[in-house]
């Protein structure tokens, strides 16, 4: 069998026993290794797994239904996502005053050229063979 192969097997199995029936993610390049834990759901929780794994301080970043809370330990960034917002966050409506614009139809037109993926056969091959003399048939 492929060394890496077994290698991520091994590991799968060790992250497998060390957090059951959990979704978690490790990532290693270039910079320190990065673990990511989907197992907690409220902040306290998150908080409480963070210190667990030795984070004595954490990055909170709040989104609309979830906070990523990141701490580093023994040389590992460790970060979970619980499905609330911190204590000192809270959701508020705000309303935005937006002028209005008007925008008029002038029948004119901007040319820009992009670049597309297209499949299939050449539209410009297809023309050309069409246009290209078919040989006349010698009749016997």
């Amino acid at each position: 069998m492929n060394p890496q192969v077994e290698a991520v097997k091994i590991a799968v199995a060790i992250l497998k026993s060390a957090f059951p029936g959990e979704i978690v993610g490790l990532q290693i390049g270039l910079g320190d290794p990065s673990f990511n834990y989907h197992g907690t759901k409220t902040y306290a929780e998150a908080t409480e797994w963070l210190r667990s794994v030795g984070c004595s301080t954490r990055e909170k970043h709040p989104f609309q239904t979830y906070t990523q809370l990141t701490g580093q330990s023994e040389g590992i960034s460790w970060t979970t996502y619980p499905d609330e917002l911190p204590p000192t966050c809270r959701k508020v409506t705000k309303t935005e005053r937006i002028p209005k614009t008007k925008t008029v139809e002038t029948g004119e037109f901007i040319e820009i050229a992009r670049e597309v993926v297209e499949c299939g056969p050449d539209p410009d091959e297809i023309a050309a063979a069409v246009e290209q003399p078919q040989p006349e048939l010698a009749v016997a």
